[in-house]
């Protein structure tokens, strides 16, 4: 059994150590796998797009603990998330909304709350502000032990990050789209799916960048080589979601786009 962990918290202090201790004082038996923890901070538009990307690698019977939550402390809800056999345990933030999107199937619950009142009860009194080491860790360990309907309380609608599902415009053939995440390599993954596209690379189009800048695209490339070097593309990415980069080069860097931006897409004939 995996359990694979999601956060920003980086490298540079303790924090991912001891989750990973008290998963493991919980569940020895479960390897853990770290995702990453390189999520900017507090981004949870990027962390939902990462999630996603990782929850279809894995196998069934996964527990996914993802941490990033910029209301640690507050009243905001634990959240677990049913689907495909594998459990998501998060803050409710809208971490999970690309996996709803693309998973409509999905299950959300809260964890018992008999369980939540005995883990507030040995919270330090002095802090509120790590929910990861206090909540969400015992609970992924507990997940990794027993069947997850014992974890199982009230079924809630989760918070959703607006934007993740592209608003479609059939009077003007646009879709207006959000930036969801830029890669290392400065790509800039869109909100916009495969499937919403009638015929992937077939028609010119226009994209329009925070209502400031637009970029003519001749067509849908296959690959960075299809441009020369240098050279802006639209592309599909290796999870089905639109892409804009520059062969060799830094997109994000260049257009000034970051994740949360919005954009919108015109093309003749392209909405399914």
């Amino acid at each position: 059994m995996f359990t694979a962990i999601l956060t920003d918290f980086g490298t540079k202090d303790a924090y991912t150590a001891i989750l990973k201790q008290i998963i493991f004082s919980k569940c020895p038996e479960t390897e853990i796998i770290d995702i990453t923890h390189e999520i900017e901070p507090q981004n949870v538009i990027s962390a939902a797009y990462v999630l996603y990307t990782a929850f279809t690698s894995f196998p069934g019977n996964t527990v996914f603990l993802c941490i990033v939550d910029p209301g640690v402390g507050s009243e905001r809800r634990e959240l677990l998330t049913f689907s495909l056999g594998k459990l998501i345990i998060s803050p409710d933030n809208g971490i999970i909304s690309l996996v709803r999107r693309m998973h409509p199937a999905s299950e959300f619950f809260r964890c018992k709350d008999d369980i939540v009142k005995d883990l507030n009860k040995i919270k330090p009194s002095f802090s509120r502000t790590f929910d990861g080491r206090d909540l969400f860790a015992p609970i992924a360990g507990m997940a990794g032990n027993n069947d997850w309907n014992k974890l199982r309380g009230e079924d809630v609608s989760p918070v959703t990050v607006s934007g993740v599902m592209p608003a479609v415009s059939n009077t003007n053939n646009s879709l207006s789209a959000i930036i969801l995440h830029t890669d290392r390599f400065g790509n800039c993954v869109t909100s916009i799916h495969i499937s919403e596209w009638e015929s992937p690379g077939e028609y010119p189009c226009t994209v329009s960048m925070n209502n400031e800048r637009e970029i003519k695209f001749s067509e849908i490339s296959g690959c960075y080589t299809d441009v020369p070097k240098g050279e802006e593309l639209l592309y599909w990415g290796s999870f089905g979601f639109l892409e804009i980069g520059i062969n060799q080069g830094n997109a994000a860097e260049t257009f000034h786009l970051k994740s949360g931006d919005f954009i919108k897409i015109r093309s003749r004939d392209m909405l399914s």
